[in-house]
């Protein structure tokens, strides 16, 4: 799961950069949690805030969404992926 993450990331950070449109101090992590097997039931847990933050976690689980993984042996597991943005000039 955390190989299909990462080379999905650069869509991750684009939903981010599109946040600091609009707030140009925004940083913080977005968890994002899944079942394995259906990440479209992947929620954004509580700490966003401000409609920026909110934008950017919308977004990132519409990508989630989108995701397939690979069937875990032993049947479905839940997943815990934080994801950590900041802007670094």
């Amino acid at each position: 799961m955390k190989r299909i993450v990462r080379a999905t990331f650069p869509r991750f950070r684009r939903c981010y950069e599109l946040g600091v449109d609009d707030d140009a101090k925004l940083k913080g992590t977005s968890p994002s949690r899944s079942r394995s097997t259906r990440p479209a039931r992947c929620a954004r847990e509580a700490g966003a805030d401000d409609d920026a933050a909110q934008g950017v976690a919308a977004c990132v689980l519409a990508i989630f969404g989108t995701l397939a993984f690979p069937e875990p042996e032993g049947g479905e597991v839940d997943v815990v992926l934080p994801l950590a943005f900041a802007n670094v000039p």
